[in-house]
């Protein structure tokens, strides 16, 4: 059997003023060590009319971090709008279509941080455009002087999907991150929060494997068993579609 191909929409940068498409190597390791064959799609608005030719072979989607939800696709107090930082409407197109779709075919899955909150908008759910100023700082989300190593702790509720893949009810993450699910999308149930009420983690009973977290796994791996577990869960997916 052929290697599931799981996509991955890159991310828009510049270097030496010419604009590239990139994705962390960590995304790409993980999946090649659980025998799965990565296939970034650039992030351009012109494949969004294409996302059923890009998605006819895939087995599988993985959508990573990146900037924020612009508002054209998530209400933003005015007072909040400089808030909001690297914007790429190019990226919003192209993975809201592919998201779109692939929850219509019960295409398997995974979001992690931006890609999380990418799903739930798309599925009919909101966001928090600035959690400081409308959840509150009871707990630090994102720490620039930390960045990365910024941890805290998020309960898992028994008997969800996370619950299978981490096998804990408390376990440590990365919080990188100041928009977050305010609204769940329908259909969705919630599979974690942190401290602070905020969800954490989310998954849909009726679709095949569709499943969001907040925090960065692929920073983690060294950490818990369950952050990698995570991308298997989503290979394993992808090989029963497969058969």
């Amino acid at each position: 059997m052929r290697a599931p191909r799981i996509l991955i929409p890159m991310r828009q940068d510049a270097r030496k003023t010419l604009p590239i498409q990139f994705v962390h190597e960590a995304h790409v390791d993980a999946l090649i060590s659980l025998g799965a064959l990565p296939v970034p799609v650039p992030s351009l608005a012109t494949l969004a009319a294409a996302v059923d030719e890009i998605l006819a072979e895939a087995d599988g989607l993985l959508l990573v971090e990146g900037g924020d939800v612009a508002p054209a696709h998530n209400p933003t107090r005015d007072d909040l709008m400089d808030r909001l930082k690297e914007l790429d409407p190019e990226k919003d197109a192209l993975e809201m279509a592919l998201v779109a779709r692939a929850i219509e075919m019960g295409l398997p899955t995974l979001g992690t941080c931006r890609g999380a909150q990418v799903v739930n908008v798309v599925a009919g759910g909101t966001l928090y455009s600035h959690l400081p100023a409308e959840l509150g700082t009871a707990v630090t989300h994102v720490d620039g002087a930390r960045y990365d190593e910024l941890r805290h702790t998020i309960t898992v509720r028994a008997g969800t999907t996370l619950s299978e893949i981490y096998s804990e009810t408390e376990i440590h993450v990365t919080s990188v991150h100041h928009q977050g699910v305010r609204d769940l999308a329908p259909g969705f149930v919630i599979n974690a929060h942190s401290p602070d009420g905020l969800i954490e983690g989310f998954s849909a009973p009726d679709h095949p494997f569709l499943l969001g977290v907040q925090h960065h796994p692929e920073r983690q791996f060294d950490e818990h068993p369950g952050h990698l577990a995570l991308y298997r869960a989503l290979v394993d997916a992808a090989r029963v579609r497969m058969k």
